[in-house]
């Protein structure tokens, strides 16, 4: 007999839905905090890497002066450019704040500069509710900036909206996390 990947669903869900009420029952707030603080990690991980947390946003754009130094270079060689991408380096994002954040790199893009927008990016939860995000003014602020591709930057959007979804890499950790969870609460 052959695998019949639709019936194991349906007995799967069935299965689920018998063993709900005493799952809910179980899981306290401290173990969905541990469940969206393992997403969160993962989130922080793919974005410092240069890769959106968002299902099919992929990595994110470069840095606009990055790729027109690159251009310049291609164009005029490295030696002829010098002085145009000198001052390009010494006046455009993300060259003006190398000076001031030593560790910022035109390469991979990862939204990181002071470290304080992404140290805000924090788990809450709420009436069996888990929600990833930012919930100061500023940083939410911050995040529709990277949403919407302020200031002429590219769209670099990190919290998903209602029609996105997480990637599966985090949705993955998140369910590792809640498997954990689980062997704790009712052995292996």
């Amino acid at each position: 007999m052959a695998f019949d990947k639709e019936k194991f669903a349906t007995d799967v869900r069935r299965e689920l839905e018998r063993k709900r009420f005493e799952i809910n029952s179980k899981i306290n707030q401290s173990d969905l905090r541990e469940i969206g603080t393992s997403g969160r990690d993962k989130m922080l991980q793919l974005i410092k890497r240069g890769i959106s947390p968002i299902a099919n946003w992929g990595r994110f754009a470069e840095y606009k002066w990055a790729g027109k130094v690159k251009q310049i270079q291609a164009e005029f060689g490295k030696k002829a450019s010098k002085k145009k991408v000198g001052s390009i380096k010494s006046s455009k994002y993300p060259y003006s704040k190398m000076e001031e954040f030593p560790n910022k790199k035109v390469r991979p893009v990862n939204l990181t500069l002071s470290g304080k927008f992404l140290a805000n990016l924090v788990v809450k939860t709420r009436d069996r509710r888990i929600s990833i995000g930012f919930f100061e003014e500023r940083y939410e602020k911050m995040e529709e900036g990277h949403r919407e591709g302020a200031n002429t930057q590219p769209k670099r959007p990190v919290i998903p909206t209602d029609r996105e979804q997480l990637n599966a890499s985090v949705f993955r950790e998140m369910l590792l996390s809640l498997d954990r969870v689980l062997k704790r609460k009712f052995g292996s």
